[in-house]
C-alpha cells in the first residue's frame, strides 16, 4: 500500500492524499477514475462515487524512490470538496515565505488555487 497525492491537472491544487494498493491501482487504470483503498472500511473507494464529484484520471506518476504515487486528475463536474461553498472550491494554505503575519510561519488565507 502506498500513499497517493491527488492533484488537479488544471489548477495544480493538491486535492487530497489517500492510499492505493495493487487492486485500487489496477481499477483506477482500468476505469480511468480516481480509485483508492479505504483503510477505515477495508474496501475499494472511488472518490466521489456517492457525492457525484468524481475525477477523470489523466496520469499516474511514481516518485523516484517508488514509495508514493501522484494521481493527476480532472474533476468531471467541476466540484472537488464536500465543503464547497457557493463561490466555488477554496482551500486554506499557509505561506511560508511571508513572515510578516503574527503566526510563526506566515498568514493563513483562503485561496482558490495554489499560490503562483
Amino acid at each position: 500500500m502506498l500513499p497517493c497525492a491527488v492533484q488537479n491537472a488544471d489548477t495544480g491544487e493538491v486535492i487530497l492524499v489517500a492510499y492505493v494498493n495493487d487492486q485500487a491501482l489496477s481499477k483506477a487504470i482500468e476505469t480511468r477514475s480516481a480509485v483508492f483503498w479505504s483503510t477505515s472500511r477495508n474496501e475499494l473507494w472511488e472518490k466521489g462515487k456517492t457525492s457525484g464529484e468524481t475525477f477523470d484520471l489523466l496520469e499516474v506518476r511514481v516518485n523516484c524512490e517508488q514509495n508514493s504515487l501522484l494521481y493527476v486528475v480532472r474533476p468531471r463536474r467541476g466540484g472537488i470538496c464536500h465543503s464547497e461553498s457557493s463561490g466555488g472550491h477554496s482551500s486554506t494554505h499557509v505561506s511560508l515565505s511571508d513572515r510578516s503575519g503574527s503566526r510563526p510561519y506566515g498568514r493563513t488565507r483562503k485561496s482558490s488555487a495554489l499560490p503562483g
